[in-house]
Parts: C-alpha cells; structure tokens; sequence
C-alpha cells in the first residue's frame, strides 16, 4: 500500500465563475473579513499556474482508481452497471469513503469496495452534475452524501 502521507491528493471541484470542473491542488485562503475561501490551483509548467476559486460543497477527491474504460474515477462520481449480467433495470452507484476506504453503493444494496466494480461499471457523470437520472432508487433516496457537510440533497 502506498504512504499517503507522502501523496499530494489531487481534488476537483466546481469554479464559482466559469461553472466548470478544475483540478489539481486544493487551497483554502482566508480573506480579511476571515472568511474561507477554496481554491483549485494547477500547475502548467514553472511560470504558468492557474487558479480557481470553487462551490465548496462540490469539492471531491481522486480516488486513484480508473475502470476498465480507463476513466478516472473521482469522490461522488455516478458508476452505471454495464457488466456480463442481464439486469431488468438500470443499476447506478454513487463514489465514496467509508472507513478511509473507497466505495460504490448502488441504491440500498450495502457499499462495495470499490476496486471491485472497476471491470464492471462506467462512469455517467456526477453527484453534483445537473440532469443526471440518477435510478437505483435516486441513489437510495440520496442517503449515501449525508457525511459530506454542507451538501444537501
């Protein structure tokens, strides 16, 4: 297992002005009025580096996985089935951690690791993506976010 202390987490999160996803590294900055603010900064190369603010209630993390589309598979990300098995309805899951360990929870059923649905789902889009059906029981009646503060759903 790799020595998280050592790893910088790459985040991603939605800009306040453009409205669009941005990653690299997380900053949070006080403001004079001692206000935090967050911000997705990236570096393109030693003098060019952009920074974005962002909503902090959309900010995830990378999980570190990819599936077998070789998708990047990112904190509050929807996974749709697409396996060998025939399903009467449509089967999505929602990205998470329990226990400092990454899941997918598809509607009620309980959480899997998520290494598990790597060969068998494809990413749909996001929690915080607009006109997303999410199915599986709108994601258990949205009961898989309740850790994340701020977040209402």
């Amino acid at each position: 297992m790799k020595n998280r202390n050592s790893l910088n987490i790459m985040h991603k999160g939605i800009s306040l002005i453009s409205k669009s996803w941005e990653t690299g590294d997380l900053l949070r900055k006080y403001d004079k009025d001692s206000h935090i603010h967050y911000y997705i900064q990236k570096f393109w190369s030693p003098t060019v580096i952009t920074k974005h603010e962002i909503n902090p209630d959309t900010i995830c993390r990378y999980t570190e996985y990819m599936n077998f589309k070789k998708e990047e598979i990112w904190e509050y990300d929807i996974l749709e089935y697409v396996g060998p098995t025939e399903c009467d309805e449509i089967q999505r899951g929602i990205v998470y951690m329990v226990d400092g360990e990454w899941v997918c929870q598809i509607g009620r059923q309980a959480p899997m690791p998520l290494w598990e649905c790597m060969d068998d789902m494809v990413r749909v889009g996001s929690y915080f993506d607009e006109n997303i059906d999410y199915t599986s029981d709108h994601l258990a009646e949205n009961g898989n976010t309740e850790h994340k503060e701020g977040k209402e759903a």
